[in-house]
């Protein structure tokens, strides 16, 4: 899944916080290649999203894909 665009705290998913002109690929959580296995994406002016990738609010500002365990309402 290619993305590219403005990145601000790498929101593009593609390992960097750097702008990208041109379609790059979007990582796996672990890094190991591309993000595969996406059924549906969305995008905004302030966000873009896979169905079934979430950004790892573990750390803060990640430029990688992570895979979501657990939700807690309201968060």
């Amino acid at each position: 899944m290619p993305a590219w665009g403005a990145d601000f705290d790498g929101m593009l998913g593609n390992g960097t916080t750097i702008d990208s002109l041109a379609p790059a690929p979007v990582l796996s959580p672990d890094d190991s290649g591309p993000l595969t296995g996406v059924t549906s994406i969305a995008a905004g002016r302030w966000h873009s999203l896979a169905i079934g990738r979430v950004p790892d609010h573990s750390r803060p500002r990640s430029p990688a894909a992570a895979f979501l365990t657990s939700t807690s309402a309201g968060q």
